[in-house]
């Protein structure tokens, strides 16, 4: 795996592809890792093809095979996806999950695995100088189906300087 590698989770793919906002994160990471258990779960949904042809046009997206999940995380009876999301962060270090499901970042705390939600990469992007506004991406997502509280919206905002 490379030095500085993120594995992502379907929904924070799948929102960020329906922002038009899906070149943000491969723009903050040497690699980041699919498992196939997430391009399976992407594959399943409407426009989930769309989506797969999407990732191969980004050279930093790798698809990985799935792996033996052990028996810590399997106990979380989690979906295949944040399953293996973790194993691969756990199991090969990853600098970042990338997961938005509540259940699956507790089990990567539990475990040690830095975590960050598809709100708070934008809030990086924005830090990070990839992104002018935060805003506008935070607004498509939310008509795309990504739920935070307007309190929550208005202190990412805040910490952006906006």
């Amino acid at each position: 795996m490379d030095s500085n590698f993120w594995v992502a989770n379907a929904s924070p793919l799948i929102l960020l592809n329906k922002a038009e906002s899906l070149h943000l994160l491969p723009k903050m990471s040497e690699s980041v890792v699919i498992p196939s258990g997430v391009t399976r779960e992407i594959g399943a949904k409407k426009d989930g093809m769309y989506l797969l042809e999407e990732l191969k046009k980004y050279d930093r997206f790798q698809i990985k095979e799935d792996v033996d999940v052990p028996s810590d995380i399997m106990a979380w009876d989690l979906g295949v996806g944040e399953t293996q999301v973790l194993v691969y962060g756990k199991r090969y270090s990853a600098d970042r999950v990338v997961l938005d499901d509540l259940e699956g970042r507790r089990c990567a705390k539990v475990l040690g695995v830095a975590t960050i939600g598809t709100l708070g990469l934008v809030a990086r992007a924005k830090k990070i100088g990839i992104l002018n506004q935060a805003g506008p991406v935070i607004e498509r997502l939310c008509q795309h189906g990504l739920y935070a509280t307007d309190e929550l919206i208005n202190w990412i905002l805040n910490q952006v300087g906006e």
